[in-house]
């Protein structure tokens, strides 16, 4: 869990990470736009996928919006993409109660800022044939706008 305050990307990302190695079923994570699935491929199903969206940014608040995709494969030939898709939306199941979790400083919601997280499923019939789900979330971390978190060598010039 997040024990310091959440304050950049990187700590996100990272803490997007441990929650993938921390889950039984999820045995790899990348971060990048889904198109990089097909050149790098997944190594070792079930992998999560995370790609950020956007930020916005309010005068308290900072808001990620992400991609997430369960993704694993299945062999050409097999009809084993039902058990796929029951496996991965559990998976994501699993993931959004993590993400929700009262241990970590942020707020967990759909982009269009309601409770509800929308599950797609998703097929590539590509050679490795890519199966599972994907969703839509945001992050939101309180933010105050009287700071900096890379600091000035020194003060801008104010008009």
């Amino acid at each position: 869990m997040a024990t310091t305050p959440t304050t950049t990307l990187n700590q996100i990302v990272s803490s997007l990470q441990s929650i993938a190695t921390n889950h039984r079923q999820i045995h790899g994570f990348q971060f990048g736009e889904l198109p990089d699935l097909y050149t790098s491929g997944v190594s070792n199903p079930v992998e999560l996928w995370v790609q950020v969206d956007s930020i916005r940014r309010t005068r308290s608040t900072s808001k990620y919006s992400f991609t997430f995709w369960i993704v694993d494969s299945v062999r050409r030939g097999s009809d084993a993409f039902t058990e796929v898709y029951s496996d991965t939306a559990q998976i994501a199941e699993d993931v959004i109660a993590q993400l929700r979790h009262p241990d970590y400083n942020w707020t967990f919601i759909n982009v269009s800022e309601d409770d509800d997280i929308d599950i797609t499923f998703f097929n590539e019939i590509t050679p490795e044939r890519y199966f599972g789900v994907s969703f839509k979330a945001a992050i939101q971390l309180r933010k105050a706008d009287d700071r900096c978190a890379i600091p000035f060598i020194t003060e801008p010039t104010k008009y």
